[in-house]
C-alpha cells in the first residue's frame, strides 16, 4: 500500500477514504470469528455470499480511473469481514483445537484446515491475496524508487521443495534469502525426529541454493531425541566446515519442550531429558567458536514463552552466557554477529580488506571483508564462483537461467549507523565501502576467468546497482566485466 500511495501521489490520485465513496461488499451468512461482543442476532448472521465477486478487487491496473477505487474496495473488503483482531477472542476461539491437540486426538495440520482452510470467511479472504507476475512487476517498478523500499525478501522452506523451477519462481518474487530447516547432519537423528528429508537432498538443495545466489540461512538443532553433546559438537563442525554445507548464516536452537508435542510420551519414558544448563553452554560454546568468519549466528534461542516450555532452556540471555563464558577464557569468536561494527565510531583510513577463500561443492566462494585493527566488520561482500561442472550439468537442456561464465554476487552488508536511502552521511553506510567490495570483486572475477558478473538484487537496490554498471536481466542484474 506504500506503493501504491507512491503510485497515486505521483499521479494526483486522492486515496483518501470519505463515508460517500465507501462501498461496502454485500454480508450474509454466519462467520465464526466475530467476538462474542460484535456477534449479530442468529437472525442477523454475517459471511460473504458464496457466489460474492471477488474479481474488482484484483489490482490488475493502475490507471488513474480505477485505482482509487480498487484500493477502497480492497480496505472495505476487509472491514466487512469483521475478524477480530482482539488476542483474548482469538485464543478462545482456538482453545477447543488446542485442547484436542494437546490430548493427541487432533493433528495440528487439521486443526488449521478446520479453523481456516475451509472456514468460508477465511476462503473468501484467500480468493483476493493473489496476482499475476505481471501485477507484481508493475509494483516492484514502483518500489524501486518509492520512500519506503523492500531491501531484502526471505522466504522459509524445506529442503524438499528446492529445485530449479521453484526457485525461479522464488528470485521472481525478488526473494534473496531462503531459510531453510536442516536441524542434523546425522540421518538416524532426522529420521527418530520425523524430518523425512536426506542427506543427500540436502547437499543437492546447498549447491542449487548457492549456485542460484541465494543467501542460505539454516536451522540446526542441538539436544534433538537420540542425540547427545558430543554428537552435537561433532554435528555442529561438520555442517560449517564441510564444502557441502557451509551456510553463510545460521540458527542455532537448543530443542525445548512444550506440552502437547509427541516429544513429551520420550520425556515422560525418560527416553528424552533436557540438557542441564552447563552441557547446554558447553555445547553452545563449542559451536560458536568453530563457526567460521564467513558464518553470521543470528540466534541462540527460540521465540518460546517461558511459561510454554516443559523442559529446556528459558534463559533469554542464553548468548550472552556463551559469549562471555568464551571471553573469560581469551578465546577468540569469528563469527559475523558478534564482530557487526554496528554504531561504533572508526577512521576509514583504519579500515583493511580481507578476503577469506573457501572452497564449497558447488563454488569457490571469497569473503571481502572491511575490517578494524580489533577485527570488527564493516561491511562484506560474497563474491560465488560457480564450478563449471556444475553449470553444465544443471544447464544441460539449455535453459538454466545462470551460465558458466558468469560469477556471482550473493550479498553485499554494510554496517554502520543507518542513513536515509536518498541522504549523505559519514558512516560506513556513505564512505564509499559497499561500491569498493563491488570494483573488487569485479577484479577477481574477471582476473579469473568470468565474463560478466550477477547480483541478486532485491527491488530496493535496483537504482543503487545500475549506478555501479549492472543492467537489468531476466532474474539478476549483470555486469559485463
Amino acid at each position: 500500500f506504500e506503493a501504491l500511495n507512491d503510485f497515486g501521489k505521483a499521479n494526483n490520485i486522492d486515496l483518501k477514504s470519505n463515508d460517500e465513496s465507501t462501498k461496502q461488499p454485500t454480508i450474509k451468512k454466519y462467520n465464526p470469528y466475530i467476538s462474542a461482543d460484535e456477534t449479530p442476532t442468529e437472525d442477523l448472521q454475517i459471511v460473504q455470499e458464496d457466489d460474492a465477486d471477488t474479481e474488482n478487487l484484483h489490482l490488475n491496473n493502475f490507471s488513474e480511473d480505477n485505482l482509487n477505487n480498487k484500493i477502497l474496495d480492497i480496505k472495505n473488503f476487509y472491514i466487512s469481514t469483521r475478524l477480530s483482531n482482539s488476542r483474548e477472542t482469538l485464543a478462545q476461539q482456538c482453545k477447543p483445537y488446542q485442547d484436542e491437540i494437546q490430548k493427541g486426538t487432533l493433528k495440528y495440520n487439521n486443526a488449521i484446515k478446520q479453523l481456516y482452510i475451509l472456514n468460508p470467511t477465511w476462503k473468501q479472504i484467500s480468493s483476493i491475496q493473489k496476482g499475476t507476475i505481471s501485477e507484481l512487476e508493475q509494483l516492484q517498478k514502483i518500489n524501486e524508487t518509492s520512500k519506503h523500499r523492500v531491501v531484502g525478501l526471505v522466504i522459509e522452506t524445506r529442503p524438499d521443495t528446492i529445485n530449479s523451477e521453484s526457485l525461479t519462481l522464488i528470485r521472481q518474487l525478488g526473494c534473496t534469502k531462503i531459510q531453510i530447516g536442516v536441524q542434523s547432519l546425522y540421518q538416524e537423528i532426522l529420521d527418530k525426529n520425523h524430518r523425512y528429508i536426506t542427506i543427500k537432498k540436502i547437499e543437492e538443495t546447498f549447491s542449487l541454493l548457492r549456485i542460484f545466489g541465494f543467501k542460505i540461512h539454516a536451522h540446526f538443532m542441538v539436544n534433538l531425541l537420540g542425540s547427545n553433546p558430543e554428537m552435537d559438537k561433532l554435528d555442529y563442525a561438520n555442517f560449517v566446515q564441510n564444502p557441502a554445507f557451509m551456510p553463510d548464516e545460521v540458527k542455532i536452537y537448543p530443542c525445548s519442550l512444550v506440552d502437547g508435542t509427541p516429544l513429551m510420551d520420550h520425556y515422560n519414558s525418560g527416553e528424552w531429558q533436557a540438557y542441564n544448563e552447563d552441557d547446554l553452554v558447553d555445547v553452545l560454546v563449542h559451536d560458536t567458536e568453530v563457526t567460521p568468519r564467513f558464518c553470521r549466528i543470528s540466534r541462540m534461542i527460540r521465540d518460546i514463552s517461558a511459561h510454554d516450555i516443559v523442559a529446556g532452556n528459558k534463559k533469554g540471555n542464553l548468548r550472552q552466557i556463551v559469549e562471555n563464558k568464551i571471553t573469560q577464557k581469551h578465546d577468540q569468536i569469528n563469527e559475523i554477529r558478534y564482530r557487526e561494527i554496528n554504531d561504533e565510531d572508526f577512521a576509514r583510513e583504519d579500515l583493511r580488506l580481507n578476503e577469506f577463500e573457501y572452497d564449497t561443492y558447488a563454488a569457490k566462494e571469497i569473503f571481502l571483508e572491511w575490517i578494524t585493527p580489533d577485527d570488527k566488520i564493516a561491511g562484506f561482500l560474497r563474491l560465488s564462483l560457480p564450478k563449471k561442472e556444475i553449470i553444465q550439468t544443471l544447464n544441460s537442456e539449455n535453459n538454466f537461467p545462470i551460465k558458466f561464465d558468469e560469477a556471482m554476487i550473493r550479498e553485499i552488508h554494510v554496517y554502520g549507523k543507518v542513513a536515509k536511502i536518498h541522504k549523505s552521511g559519514v558512516n560506513s553506510q556513505h564512505l564509499g565501502l559497499g561500491k569498493n567490495l563491488v570494483k573488487r570483486a569485479k577484479e577477481i572475477a574477471r582476473t579469473t576467468g568470468y565474463k560478466k558478473l550477477n547480483v541478486i538484487s532485491s527491488v530496493g537496490t535496483r537504482e543503487y546497482y545500475r549506478k555501479l554498471g549492472f543492467v537489468d536481466g531476466d532474474l539478476y542484474q549483470q555486469a559485463l566485466l
